[in-house]
């Protein structure tokens, strides 16, 4: 995925991958690695554009769309389905695993620290679970 922005910035450093590659660090320690592998083929096979986060922006979204729901997300829905089906955050089992479908097992298993919140503490206990992990 870091070397997509070789690829289209010209004035990039030798460092620029390791230096990507740390400033990510979360997020591709969050990300399962086959959304990791979609996204690096689809900013393989990509244009570059002017605005490089708009391409990030494109490719995932194509990987969201591109992953099935993981045997750990699933998993995940079912261990959470009172919190996030009582608080409306998924309408159904599917919608829950296709969200999470781009996240590590690891990721995942922070999240679950999260079954027991109140809906209006459900959304600051996922920020600092899921989002936060690997930072």
């Amino acid at each position: 995925m870091c070397s997509a922005y070789g690829r289209c910035e010209s004035s990039v450093s030798p460092r620029c991958s390791s230096e990507c590659q740390e400033y990510n660090q979360g997020f591709l320690a969050r990300s399962s690695a086959e959304a990791l592998d979609l996204q690096t083929g689809c900013m393989q096979r990509a244009s570059c554009t002017p605005d490089f986060d708009d391409l990030l922006d494109e490719c995932y979204s194509e990987t969201l769309t591109g992953l099935e729901p993981s045997p750990e997300a699933m998993e995940l829905c079912t261990a959470m389905a009172e919190p996030f089906f009582e608080c409306n955050w998924f309408g159904t089992p599917q919608s829950c695993g296709s969200f999470h479908a781009a996240f590590s097992a690891p990721a995942l298993a922070a999240e679950r620290e999260c079954s027991f919140a109140s809906c209006e503490a459900l959304g600051g206990c996922i920020a600092a679970q899921l989002y936060s992990f690997g930072e």
